[in-house]
C-alpha cells in the first residue's frame, strides 16, 4: 500500500505553512492552539508503556541484542547492539520490543536518545533507562516516533524530570505529558514527509562524518608522532630502553608511571549496592571513550562516606580503562558535579601540569598498542604503574 498524498500544508516548496480554516484551544499552555478536528490525549491513553520485560528465569545461557542508552544518538539513529548471553548481561537489560515501538531515554532526555524499532530480532532488548511506547491504534507508529523528537515534546519531558546532575523522568510522570492526534490519514502523510526529507539530510551528516572520521585519524596521527619525538624534528635521538617506545629525543625523561602519578583502581561493583540509601553516579568502561567522557548513560550505585572520600573523581583526573577496550583513555573535567570510579577503571592523579600532555601520550598509537601487548587473556592492563608514562 502506498504511502497517502501529502498535503498542501506540508511540502518541502512551502517553507510557510498553509493554515487549516478553524482552530481550537488544546488546553495545554505550551502546545498553544490545534486544528479542530485533532485530539489532545495523556500519551498514556495513545501508548502502552513498558509492555513486555525479559522474565528473571529466562535460560542463563540465552543470547540476547542488547541496546543500551549510548547505542542510541540524537538522530534517532540505534548505532548498533551488543550480544550477551543472559547470564552475563546487566539487570537493566531487560525491555522487550517489537516493531513500530519507540524507545525514549528516561535520563538525560535532553540528550534526546529516541529509537525507533523496526524489524528487530526476537531476541532483541533494550535498557531500562528507555521507556518502551507501544502505540495504540489512534497512533501511527512512526509519527509517534517523530512527535516525541519534536521541541515542543522534549521540553515538556525535561520540564518534568526530576534531579540536578543526573535529570531523570518516571515512566507515570512520562504517560502523563499530552500528546496530539491528527487523524490517521495526517499521520501517516506527515511520518512519509519526513521520511524523505530526514533521509536527505541524513545523508549529508554521514558525508560530514566521514569526514570527520579522517580529520581525527589524522589528528592520531599527528599526536603520536609529536608526543614520541617532539615537535622539534632536528632534536637528537636516543634508544629510550623501552623496546616498544623506541628512540625518544635526548633531552627527554623515561620513567615509570607510579614516579608520576597515583594510580587507583575504583570501587568494587556490588549489585547490592546499586538498590542502596544513597546512590551515586559512577563511571564504567564504557562511559570512557578517546579524548571524553561519555556521561549519556552513566548509573549509580549506593557509596557510603568513605567510599566518596576515596573514590571521588576530581578535574584532571586520567581515566584509563584496565578491561573492555584496553587503555582508552580521558581526562575528566568535571562533567558532573559528583561522580566516581569503579573497579577495572584505574584514577591517575598527577600534579596539575601534567594530565593533558600524559593523555595525549596515553592516546599515542604506540602506547595503546603496549596496553594490548600487556593485557591478560581476560582483557586486563598488566598495572598500569609499571608503564613508562
Amino acid at each position: 500500500m502506498s504511502a497517502p498524498a501529502l498535503p498542501a500544508t506540508l511540502t518541502p516548496t512551502n517553507t510557510r505553512r498553509k493554515s487549516y480554516p478553524v482552530y481550537k484551544d488544546s488546553g495545554v499552555d505550551w502546545l498553544g492552539e490545534i486544528p479542530t478536528h485533532w485530539e489532545v490525549k495523556a500519551l498514556k491513553y495513545a501508548t502502552v508503556i513498558n509492555p513486555e520485560a525479559l522474565l528473571e528465569d529466562t535460560d542463563a545461557d540465552s543470547i540476547l541484542s542488547y541496546v543500551d542508552i549510548s547505542n542510541v544518538n540524537s538522530s534517532g539513529t540505534i548505532l548498533g547492539t551488543q550480544e550477551l548471553r543472559f547470564a552475563d548481561a546487566p539487570s537493566r537489560a531487560r525491555r522487550r520490543v517489537r516493531h513500530g515501538d519507540t524507545i525514549i531515554s528516561t535520563v538525560r532526555t535532553y540528550l534526546r536518545s529516541i529509537g525507533y524499532i523496526e524489524n528487530p530480532t526476537d531476541n532483541l532488548v533494550v535498557s531500562t533507562g528507555f521507556a518502551v511506547l507501544r502505540p495504540q491504534s489512534s497512533f501511527y507508529p512512526k509519527f509517534l516516533w517523530f512527535l516525541t523528537q519534536s521541541h515542543e515534546f522534549i521540553r515538556a519531558v525535561v520540564a518534568h524530570s526530576e534531579g540536578v546532575g543526573y535529570p531523570a523522568i518516571s515512566p507515570s510522570e512520562l504517560g502523563s505529558l499530552p500528546v496530539w492526534l491528527p487523524s490517521l490519514i495526517e499521520q501517516q502523510a506527515v511520518a512519509a514527509f519526513l521520511d524523505r526529507e530526514t533521509a536527505g539530510l541524513d545523508t549529508l551528516i554521514a558525508k560530514k562524518e566521514r569526514q570527520i572520521e579522517l580529520l581525527q585519524e589524522k589528528r592520531a596521527a599527528l599526536i603520536d608522532l609529536t608526543v614520541t619525538r617532539g615537535p622539534d624534528a632536528s632534536e637528537l635521538l636516543e634508544d629510550s630502553g623501552v623496546e616498544w617506545l623506541g628512540k625518544v629525543p635526548a633531552s627527554w625523561i623515561v620513567a615509570p608511571l607510579y614516579s608520576r602519578y597515583t594510580v587507583q583502581l575504583g570501587k568494587m561493583l556490588n549489585q547490592d549496592a546499586v538498590k542502596g540509601i544513597a546512590p551515586a553516579p559512577y563511571l564504567r568502561n564504557t562511559n570512557v571513550q578517546w579524548d571524553y567522557v561519555d556521561i549519556a548513560d552513566v548509573v549509580e550505585m549506593d557509596f557510603d562516606a568513605d567510599d566518596r572520600q576515596k573514590f571521588a573523581l576530581v578535574p584532571g583526573d586520567l581515566l584509563v580503562c584496565e578491561g573492555g577496550a584496553v587503555g582508552r583513555t580521558a581526562m575528566w573535567r568535571g562533567e558532573l558535579k559528583e561522580c566516581y570510579d569503579l573497579l577495572f577503571l584505574p584514577t591517575m592523579s598527577s600534579a596539575p601540569s601534567w594530565p593533558t600532555s600524559t593523555a595525549k601520550r596515553l592516546r599515542s598509537t604506540r602506547s595503546w598498542r603496549r596496553c594490548g601487548k600487556t593485557s591478560s587473556s581476560c582483557g586486563n592492563i598488566a598495572p598500569l604503574s609499571s608503564q613508562p608514562p
